[in-house]
Parts: structure tokens; sequence; C-alpha cells
């Protein structure tokens, strides 16, 4: 996708009507209009790739409706895919960025971690595909929650450190792991870069950057659902557009 194809869908995704959506679009939209947030407040691009205000107004109107939805939800997988989504939300968007929102994803993610920490300390998620996707999910949930209070947890950080030592064990020479897909593989590597990110925890970046140079090569893998994708292209426009407008700043001065 270029700049110009996503100035030509702009229209569409602005008119778009969030409450008639599932739950993977929901998550998908909340991803993309957090991009064009950030991309039009920023740099002041609201001309040009849409007025920041609706952008804002659709982050918090699914925040508001994920978070009605959660209750509602028994699946940990489900749970941990919106406290994920509204984790990274109230930590990267200035749409959020207030008590009232804090506060709501806090009291939910407190209360997910409480119920599904034995789970992960005792090893009994599982190591099927479907347990995979909650492992992530739940310790991307742990991590955003417990970065500013990391002594409170210290139990269920070291059990998220003994996990991501196992994964890091395992990586082969060629960078890649043995029976585990594309998808997962960029899972591992997401919450290894995270967790060196937020603790300043650089014991594994060999492995890192081993598994990154072996599947981050390969742009797009099958198995990534086409919402992810066209989700992960429009993140990727704006990514590179913010680049574009830094580097002409750079350049100048």
């Amino acid at each position: 996708m270029t700049s110009d194809e996503l100035k030509n869908i702009l229209p569409e995704l602005q008119e778009t009507d969030v409450s008639s959506l599932g739950l993977e679009d929901m998550l998908c939209s909340a991803y993309i209009y957090d991009a064009l947030y950030n991309l039009v407040s920023v740099n002041g691009l609201d001309m040009e790739y849409g007025d920041r205000k609706i952008y804002g107004g659709k982050i918090r109107q699914l925040f508001e409706l994920l978070t009605g939805m959660y209750r509602d939800m028994e699946s940990v997988l489900e749970r941990g895919k919106i406290l994920a989504l509204t984790g990274y939300l109230i930590g990267n968007s200035m749409a959020v960025c207030n008590r009232e929102f804090v506060d709501r994803h806090n009291v939910l993610a407190d209360k997910f971690i409480s119920e599904n920490a034995g789970k992960l300390l005792s090893g009994s998620f599982g190591n099927d595909f479907e347990s995979a996707k909650v492992v992530y999910f739940f310790v991307r949930v742990v991590l955003d929650y417990i970065c500013f209070c990391r002594g409170q947890y210290r139990e269920l950080d070291a059990a998220v450190s003994e996990l991501l030592d196992r994964w890091a064990s395992t990586v082969e020479d060629d960078g890649k792991w043995d029976g585990v897909t594309a998808v997962q593989a960029l899972c591992r590597i997401d919450l290894m870069r995270m967790y060196s990110a937020l603790f300043l925890d650089f014991s594994r970046e060999d492995k890192i950057r081993a598994a990154e140079s072996a599947y981050l090569s390969q742009s797009y893998c099958d198995d990534i659902p086409d919402r992810a994708r066209f989700c992960l292209e429009v993140r990727s426009v704006c990514d590179a557009v913010c680049g574009e407008i830094q580097q002409t700043v750079i350049e100048e001065n």
C-alpha cells in the first residue's frame, strides 16, 4: 500500500460504523485509527490525512465498546485480546490518555491477571496453537500492567522471564524455532522485544536478532488473516510517512 492508496480509502475508514463490527474487526480498526491519529496529530497532517477528532473519536468509541463487551465474554483468549489492545492504547495514544480510561483498563486487567496467573506459573496453559495465542495475549497484558510496579509481581515476572528464556534457548542456528508457525514466531519475537524494551534486559538480544532476521524477512505469512494484513499495511504507511517527515526535518537543520 502507498500513501496515495491510503488516502483513497480514508473516507471509508472515517465513515465506518465501528459499533457494527465483530470483535476481530474492532481490534484491527482500533490499531488502524491509532496509527492515523498519531500520524495527523504529531505531524499536523489533518488537511491531508483527515481530522484527528474523527480518529480520536473512533478510538474512544472502540475502547468503550470493547471494555463493555469484555464483561460478557468468558474466553480467556478474547479477553486477552481486548486488554492487550486497551493496555497498548492507554500507554501509547493521546486519544485515551486520561484517568477514566486508565482506571477502566486497570480494573479489568488486575482481575484478568489474578484469575489466570496460576496457569502461567504452573505451565498449564498448554502447548497447542490455541494455547500459544492465549499465552501471547496474556503475557502482553501482564507486561503492560506490571511495568510500573514490577516489584509487586516478582513471581509473575520471574515466570515470564523463564518462559522467554526457554524460547531463546530453543532458537536454532538459522534463527528459527522447530515446529513453530511463522505467526507464533512473530508473537514470541514481539514479547521478547517488549520485555527487553520495558525492563532494559538485553540478555536475549542475540537470539532476538537471529529470529528477527529469519522471520521478519518474510514480508507476509500465509496464515496472517486478511484483516490483520490490512492493519499492518496501514500502520506501515503511517510509519513511513512519519519517517519521511522526520528525515526532511533533520536534513533541513
